[in-house]
């Protein structure tokens, strides 16, 4: 008897998640874009586009307890170089429970990591992020990529 409602305790779970999955890939299209600007170097451009309503924080979010995105590389050889741009309108707004303004991206944004790479045709890694819209934040989410160097 215990073993069955572990068992199903896991499948409601695992359920959930894959229903929190769905709808953040219903909110929100990642588009991932990598251009060599030197023989080693390269920016990767990372575009969001949202569904309307819905929000992304900006990596300069306003407070701790918000999920900025983060972008990680897979192979060891491909080093970023400084922070991530942003290029959009950038929203900051108060709100209420809040000392500081909040930053956030609505429509589209497109944040691009200038990075150091080997001899890869190809760079792979993870977004994580966390989208939000007037009502609720959905929990923060990975997105894997893999774009060719161009």
């Amino acid at each position: 008897m215990k073993k069955l409602f572990i068992t199903l305790s896991l499948a409601i779970i695992s359920l959930g998640l894959s229903a929190q999955a769905s709808a953040n890939a219903s909110q929100i299209k990642w588009t991932v874009v990598a251009k060599k600007t030197g023989a080693n170097t390269a920016e990767v451009y990372f575009k969001a586009t949202l569904a309307p309503t819905w929000h992304i924080w900006s990596q300069d979010a306003g407070d701790d307890m918000l999920i900025p995105p983060t972008f990680t590389f897979k192979d060891k050889d491909v080093v970023a170089n400084g922070n991530a741009r942003e290029i959009g309108k950038k929203i900051s707004k108060a709100e209420e429970g809040f000392k500081n303004k909040l930053n956030y991206y609505e429509g589209t944004v497109v944040f691009v990591q200038k990075v150091k790479f080997g001899k890869q045709k190809s760079i792979t890694g993870s977004i994580n992020y966390q989208i939000c819209d007037p009502k609720r934040c959905l929990p923060p989410t990975d997105f894997d990529f893999n774009a060719a160097v161009k």
